[in-house]
C-alpha cells in the first residue's frame, strides 16, 4: 500500500501521490505525514510541509521519524539550531 504514493512521488507526480498519502493516513498516519511533506517540498510549500509535520509530531510525539523529517526539512531552511533540536531528540527517541 506505502508503494503506490512512494512511486508516484519518485516519478514526479506530486499531486496524485499527495492524493495516495491522504487516503493512508488513516492506516499509517506517520508515514502519510512524511510523505506528504516530501510533495510539499518537491512543489516548493515548505511552509505546508514544516506545519502538517509539526502537527503529526504533535500527534506523534515519541515518533523518532518525524523528528529527523522535520531536522532535514530545518537543515534545507537553513535553520541550524532547529534542525540540531530535532535531531537530538530523534536520536533520544531512536535508542
Amino acid at each position: 500500500m506505502v508503494d503506490e504514493p512512494r512511486d508516484l512521488f519518485l516519478t514526479g507526480r506530486y499531486a496524485e501521490a499527495a492524493k495516495a498519502y491522504e487516503k493512508l493516513e488513516s492506516q499509517q498516519p506517520v508515514v502519510a505525514a512524511i510523505g506528504q511533506a516530501r510533495c510539499d517540498v518537491a512543489t516548493g510549500k515548505y511552509d505546508a510541509a514544516l506545519s502538517g509535520l509539526k502537527r503529526a509530531c504533535q500527534e506523534h510525539p515519541k515518533d523518532a521519524r518525524i523528528h529527523a523529517e522535520l531536522a532535514r526539512l530545518c537543515l534545507q531552511r537553513g535553520e541550524h539550531e532547529s534542525a540540531q533540536n530535532f535531531v537530538d531528540a530523534a536520536v533520544k527517541l531512536d535508542r
